[in-house]
């Protein structure tokens, strides 16, 4: 769908990292292991106890940065739906040295925009994502003579339409032709990434929409001095592109990029040889060490619904043991929004589709069951993975659940930015 962007960062030599695997549903709890190394449930339980407190107190990772020197920029577009502000606070104190969002805010008030589902595409006569590039481009071209950590995370072009991003492919392709042809590539890594793929609407609802949302493209770009002078930490990075890679090893891969004796050729072999050899592996592992080719979901911190290494079987809709494991999926539904009275009570209305795996790793004899219901009032179209034991007929909701089509207002009603998916307003 960008055959530009895509062409331009091979000709930079990019490595693609072709298992990375997204570890939770949306943008939020996708982005946080990157910045903090910690899943979204633990930075909670951290330094956002509640919802209405701020996110300074985080360990977020642009502070490490900064602390080692760097100039620091976090910038987004979509300012209505950005990590840290869609139903949250956001920062009570502005997080890094040159921070977009007042910017954002103001241009999108101010400004006559084009507004579709959820984002403004056009302020005025720019398309909203282009002034967030020309944004990339002035920091990249005013600080080359500094070292500078910068997040630019668009989502205006790319959130809700499946086949906008081909209208980006121009842009995206003439920001990193300018980079390369300016030499302001010889100091800097470059990551392009997505934190997951299109969630919801028809294409999301078939098999192949499902592995394309589990595994979003991250591109890393390295200068070529940097390859030669760190040669074992570029083989091993080249030896993992296949290898099932999360956000966590990516917020590692950050912070060696901070500390580069980590890269050393002695140091990585130390590290290397200490790395456990069996299923005690650390969550996050640095993409410039060897990931084993023995590493699981489960070991990598992906929870059963989100993996994609699984060979999975149809299970038909008429399977007479399939209908009590979407019952059960509906009553965890219930249970989550249990305490939002405005909601409804959902029942089920249909099973469209699903399949199961057996996990060969374990002793127990269990069976996950990914399956695709629709459910009333709201006719939404959930997907879940439940897990039986067969030991003890027992089952068990394994991840978070999917919404698969849009909900609109359905759930206003409701200002948790997770029970937005389920609710159906009374």
């Amino acid at each position: 769908m960008m055959p530009k962007t895509v062409h331009a960062l091979e000709e930079l030599g990019t490595i693609e990292l072709l298992g990375y695997t997204k570890v939770a549903d949306n943008t939020y709890p996708n982005l946080v292991p990157v910045l903090s190394g910690l899943s979204a449930g633990e930075l909670h339980d951290l330094c956002w106890q509640k919802k209405d407190k701020t996110f300074d107190e985080c360990p977020l990772i642009w502070k490490n940065f900064s602390a080692s020197g760097y100039r620091t920029a976090f910038a987004e577009d979509a300012c209505a739906m950005t990590t840290f502000n869609y139903l949250k606070r956001g920062f009570r104190i502005q997080p890094t040295d040159y921070y977009l969002r007042p910017f954002c805010i103001a241009s999108e008030k101010d400004i006559g925009n084009t507004h579709k589902l959820n984002a403004n595409l056009c302020v005025g006569t720019r398309k909203t994502f282009d002034n967030l590039l020309t944004y990339a481009k002035k920091i990249v071209s005013q600080f080359s003579a500094d070292p500078y950590f910068a997040m630019i995370w668009q989502a205006s072009l790319t959130h809700d339409f499946f086949n906008y991003p081909q209208l980006g492919d121009e842009s995206y392709y003439n920001l990193i032709t300018y980079l390369y042809n300016e030499r302001l590539m010889n100091k800097t890594a470059l990551i392009v990434m997505s934190d997951h793929g299109m969630r919801w609407g028809s294409f999301r609802q078939t098999y192949q929409g499902r592995m394309e949302d589990s595994l979003p493209f991250v591109f890393l770009v390295l200068p070529r001095w940097w390859r030669e002078k760190y040669r074992v930490a570029w083989t091993n990075l080249r030896r993992n592109t296949r290898s099932l890679t999360t956000a966590f090893d990516l917020h590692e891969t950050l912070v060696d990029m901070i500390n580069l004796e980590n890269l050393e050729e002695s140091r990585l072999k130390t590290r290397s040889r200490a790395m456990p050899k069996d299923n005690n592996l650390p969550r996050g592992i640095s993409w410039f060490l060897p990931i084993p080719n023995y590493r699981t979901c489960t070991m990598a911190g992906i929870a059963s619904h989100w993996c994609m290494c699984h060979n999975s079987y149809d299970v038909s809709a008429q399977d007479e043991n399939l209908r009590d494991k979407a019952m059960f999926l509906v009553s965890e539904l219930n249970n989550m929004l249990k305490k939002f009275v405005q909601c409804a009570i959902l029942k089920l209305k249909e099973i469209k589709a699903a399949k199961a795996w057996r996990d060969e790793d374990e002793q127990s004899q269990l069976v996950d069951y990914t399956i695709t219901i629709e459910t009333e009032p709201g006719n939404a179209i959930f997907e879940g993975t439940i897990r039986y034991r067969s030991e003890n007929k027992t089952n068990k909701l394994v991840g978070s659940v999917s919404r698969l089509n849009a909900y609109g207002k359905q759930s206003a009603c409701v200002d948790e930015f997770n029970m937005r998916l389920y609710c159906y307003c009374l």
